[in-house]
């Protein structure tokens, strides 16, 4: 009787290796779905900041853009604007109010890559070529951007790759995502407003 009561008053070996092994296999459904958890956090955050720093540079350069200067260097008849305008950039002049920051009139650089794909701004007092005072905003795409001009608004817009004139900005500036089917860069138009500005 003692001998038979001590054998059962125990677990056995057997017990112990399957009550391990269902422990284990818990463990490993609550560590995954955890994991998976945290995964799916950490990439609703990246994209919920990628599409913040989009926005606010989105609104950065249409008010830039649309308050771009008809800005010469002289008074002269004739005198080429600061304005240049190509496929893969966009240098023209702006105003920054108080409220931005530093106020003033400041040059801007904007650069399509294509390789790493991304939009890069430099902001740059105008008049000054100091490395210390030029400010960088970059935002990386999926696929290159592109750029387009055009002298006239309505249904019928004709684009142009390049803007070819030197005395007057143009009235539509697009950019795009060209041939994609899913961008991550909804398309931008801007109507300048073409300021006059002469130094």
């Amino acid at each position: 009787m003692n001998r038979q009561r001590y054998q059962s008053s125990g677990f056995t070996l057997l017990e112990m290796l399957v009550a391990m092994v269902i422990t284990t296999i818990l463990l490993a459904v609550v560590y995954g779905s955890f994991y998976q958890g945290i995964r799916s956090w950490h990439t609703i955050s990246v994209h919920t900041d990628s599409e913040q720093q989009q926005y606010l540079l989105r609104q950065h350069l249409r008010q830039q853009l649309q308050n771009c200067l008809l800005i010469t260097n002289d008074q002269q008849r004739n005198s080429p604007i600061e304005f240049d305008g190509r496929e893969d950039s966009i240098a023209f002049v702006s105003t920054l109010s108080p409220l931005q920051g530093d106020a003033g009139l400041y040059s801007y650089t904007v650069t399509l890559k294509t390789e790493p794909a991304e939009l890069d701004i430099q902001i740059t007092p105008y008049g000054t070529d100091t490395p210390d005072l030029q400010q960088h905003l970059t935002l990386a795409t999926t696929s290159p951007l592109q750029v387009e001009y055009s002298d006239s608004v309505g249904n019928d817009i004709n684009w142009l790759e390049r803007w070819p004139y030197r005395d007057r900005l143009p009235q539509l500036i697009r950019i795009y995502q060209p041939d994609t089917e899913q961008p991550d860069w909804l398309p931008l138009t801007v109507e300048s407003r073409r300021h006059r500005h002469a130094l």
